[in-house]
């Protein structure tokens, strides 16, 4: 009976050693399971956090380098907005000097004929109030080549001759009225005129010279228009 006992105390306090061996080692399983997870929710959020991160640098870089094209476009729309204000401006100026050039050449011209010294003279035509010729120049002509005088209103001759008799009177062109260019020999014509501002009338002899134009040779002022 002694033995029997003692072998059944041997036997329970083996099983609690057991027992407890067991719990333990499930206690250690929990907490390394637990430490794992920790592990892994931390490095999963961080891993997360980097991502998002690094996506909103992406997208702020994205943003920068959209708002930083735009800019250099806007930046190049101005700059070629402003080359081509500059060239426009530049251009306008330059027609502005030309046609102030050719006015005043136009102008050099007229001058010249008009401070060409005249000599009066006599006419038999009562209605002539003063005569007078000079040494005036040509008017200058686009013809070239053989030339054959052309009386039709708006041809390069009567526009010429216009042209002739209004530097030569002093007359302007837009004050003008013509009455009467007829022919007056070879290569030769007369022109009749009216000033509209004072109604006075004018005779003008004209030559013409090959690739100069028509030449102003006398110049008579008349009491009124008479074919």
């Amino acid at each position: 009976m002694a033995n029997e006992e003692y072998y059944l105390r041997r036997s329970r306090q083996s099983k609690k050693r057991k027992n407890k061996r067991n719990f333990w080692f499930l206690i250690f399983l929990a907490f390394i399971f637990v430490v794992l997870l920790l592990v892994m929710v931390n490095y999963g959020g961080k891993d997360s956090s980097s991502s998002e991160t690094s996506n909103t640098e992406n997208t702020e870089e994205n943003a920068n380098d959209e708002n930083t094209s735009s800019n250099n476009e806007n930046n190049s729309n101005q700059q070629e907005e402003s080359d081509n204000a500059d060239t426009d401006s530049e251009n306008n100026e330059n027609e502005d000097e030309d046609e102030d050039e050719n006015d005043n050449e136009d102008e050099d011209d007229n001058d010249s004929n008009k401070d060409v010294s005249t000599e009066e003279v006599e006419s038999d035509d009562e209605n002539v109030t003063k005569a007078y010729k000079g040494d005036w120049d040509p008017a200058g002509t686009e013809q070239s080549g053989e030339h054959t005088t052309d009386y039709d209103d708006g041809s390069q001759d009567r526009s010429e001759i216009k042209q002739a008799v209004s530097e030569v009177t002093g007359v302007s062109e837009d004050q003008m009225i013509e009455h009467w260019v007829g022919n007056e020999g070879e290569q030769k014509v007369t022109a009749t005129i009216q000033d509209e501002s004072d109604d006075q009338f004018y005779k003008v002899s004209l030559d013409w010279v090959d690739d100069k134009g028509w030449k102003p040779t006398k110049v008579e002022e008349l009491e009124s228009f008479q074919k």
